[in-house]
């Protein structure tokens, strides 16, 4: 990746591979270079628009830090780096001015409060999930449903309603399904008497749950596959998974919008196929 000029483009394209560098080497980064992948897959238009030293700040670390970071995946300097998250940025917002403006404290708030906040939230949020989606992913998903004889899904806290609305719209289209429902703490434990050839999904978003996280890890132990939905490559649920679907949030406060996340269970639930007959027939 070397020999760049610092005015030639780069491909949007490359920031998916530095995503996945990031991902593979995570394992072996210091716990200071971990706590900056995991800030840089967060928020990645945070580090397209500030300064190298706007970012130390930020993450409580020297600047010199974020070069050693950068060098651990690969690259000669932390600018030559940025240049892929510049990349990026400037592929889904369709123009140079939202980078040029550089400083500030990241992407911009929404003014205002109550209904026009919360549309702002989510629309930003619809829009993040349109530009950085990973569609093949999404495919990988899609086939994995078809080809579960039983689904089972599994959540908690904020991303319990969305496993819910999941398990009714498979019911209504005639899949079996079952929601664990952590009642009483029997959630896990449910989990473990999923058969191996039935499909968990599991849905995780940050503070991570870990019963979710278990439950996943136990099905794969006994060869099962795992559909897991998280907010990053980097969760906990991500090793689990047999496909990952990494949702983008621009906003991980507990009280985020959950727009992004509900248009994908509806999604996944309008693109699965209706169980077949017998006889092979839809």
């Amino acid at each position: 990746m070397s020999g760049r000029t610092r005015d030639e483009p780069v491909d949007p394209a490359s920031f998916q591979e530095l995503r996945g560098r990031i991902v593979e080497r995570y394992p072996v980064l210091s716990q200071q270079q971990q706590a900056i992948a995991t800030f840089a897959l967060a928020e990645p238009e945070t580090v397209a628009v500030e300064t190298a030293a706007q970012l130390a700040r930020r993450l409580d670390v020297q600047p010199s830090a974020l070069v050693r970071f950068a060098h651990a995946l690969g690259y000669p300097s932390f600018r030559q780096m940025k240049q892929h998250f510049k990349a990026d940025l400037l592929f889904k917002r369709g123009g140079r001015a939202a980078v040029e403006q550089g400083g500030g404290d990241g992407p911009p708030a929404f003014e205002g409060d109550g209904l026009d906040a919360a549309l702002g939230l989510a629309i930003e949020e619809l829009e993040q999930l349109r530009a950085a989606f990973d569609h093949r992913a999404f495919a990988r998903a899609v086939d994995l449903l078809d080809e579960a004889p039983t689904i089972y899904l599994t959540a908690q806290h904020q991303a319990y309603p969305m496993a819910a609305l999941f398990a009714w719209l498979l019911l209504r289209s005639g899949r079996r399904c079952h929601l664990l429902d952590n009642t009483g703490g029997y959630a896990l434990p449910a989990a473990t008497l999923a058969e191996p050839e039935a499909l968990l999904v599991a849905i995780s978003l940050a503070p991570y749950q870990p019963s979710v996280v278990q439950a996943a890890n136990a099905h794969k132990a006994r060869g099962g596959k795992v559909l897991a939905i998280t907010d990053s490559s980097l969760a906990p649920l991500a090793a689990a998974a047999t496909t990952l679907l990494d949702l983008p949030h621009p906003n991980r406060e507990p009280t985020r919008p959950l727009a992004g996340l509900t248009t994908l269970v509806q999604a996944l639930a309008l693109a699965t196929r209706q169980p077949r007959d017998d006889d092979g027939k839809e």
